[in-house]
């Protein structure tokens, strides 16, 4: 299951936003995020316009295959608003099932890492005005946030494709291809290419091949998990047994325990059984 959890709202006209769904749902990609991107959050509606992510998944059958298109909402920080209230209690950000932040300097990036949020946005297509450090991704990669990378400016832009590839040297220097996840932030149908395309640009990028692949597949999965984990609860708790003194009736929110050499590789897994439908 591919995703693109970054189709800007705000860029595309009407006909050209339905034009890149059209060639999202023959690519293949069945999940895409509508993004708004605001500053403020005073004019953002108060009450939830759409039904959740987490119901309808909750009702799916795995192996349906459905094009769905979710609500992202990306907060843009700077010097000035980094006291914003970014959690799971404001209710204006019940709204959306995706919820990133942008920030461009580093005291605002020193924010966003400790904010409730799914995705840090970093426009790595342009030379950032601050350096990224381990001790400060490492926080965010702690809390479960996810960085993004978009691939829409390298196709605009042959200045923004040497910045790409000169910022996410400093991103994988971290996270070693981990906690990445890739979309389009495409302002136009033209922008789109296909997963595959996208994981080939990603290699030239100096993405190994696996982590290529999984920042279009399992790391926008594990995003939609960890938004429904944040949306649904205020405070949660974690309650460890093992697998033996799990009875038959709550086996399958299981789902697919990793292989003891998937656990020696450092395999990423999280599941959740009410998720299945993004299998």
């Amino acid at each position: 299951m591919f995703f693109d959890l970054n189709l800007p709202a705000g860029s595309l006209g009407a006909s050209e936003y339905a034009a890149a769904l059209e060639m999202q749902q023959r690519f293949g990609v069945t999940v895409v995020a509508r993004n708004t991107e605001v500053k403020s959050l005073s004019n953002l509606r108060d009450s939830r316009a759409t039904p959740g992510l987490a119901p309808e998944v909750s009702q799916s059958d795995a192996k349906q295959t459905t094009f769905r298109i979710l609500e992202r909402l990306t907060i843009v920080l700077d010097d000035s608003n980094t006291n914003l209230r970014i959690d799971a209690g404001n209710q204006k950000l019940q709204n959306y099932d995706v919820l990133a932040v942008k920030p461009l300097t580093e005291k605002a990036l020193l924010s966003a890492v400790n904010a409730d949020v799914d995705i840090i946005q970093l426009d790595l297509s342009t030379k950032l005005p601050f350096n990224l450090r381990k001790t400060t991704l490492n926080t965010a990669i702690q809390k479960g946030i996810y960085f993004e990378l978009s691939y829409g400016p390298c196709i605009r832009d042959q200045n923004a494709r040497r910045n790409i590839i000169s910022n996410l040297q400093s991103i994988l220097r971290v996270t070693a291809g981990k906690h990445l996840v890739v979309t389009s932030d495409a302002i136009r149908a033209l922008d789109l290419r296909s997963p595959h395309d996208v994981m080939n640009l990603l290699q030239v990028f100096g993405l190994p091949d696996k982590y290529a692949r999984d920042a279009i597949t399992t790391s926008p999965r594990s995003v939609l998990y960890h938004a429904a984990t944040r949306r649904d609860t205020l405070k949660g708790f974690v309650s460890v047994e093992p697998l033996d003194a799990l009875t038959e009736g709550v086996k399958w929110k299981m789902g697919d325990v990793p292989t003891g050499k998937e656990l020696e590789e450092g395999a990423d897994f999280v599941s959740f059984g009410d998720l299945s439908g993004f299998e």
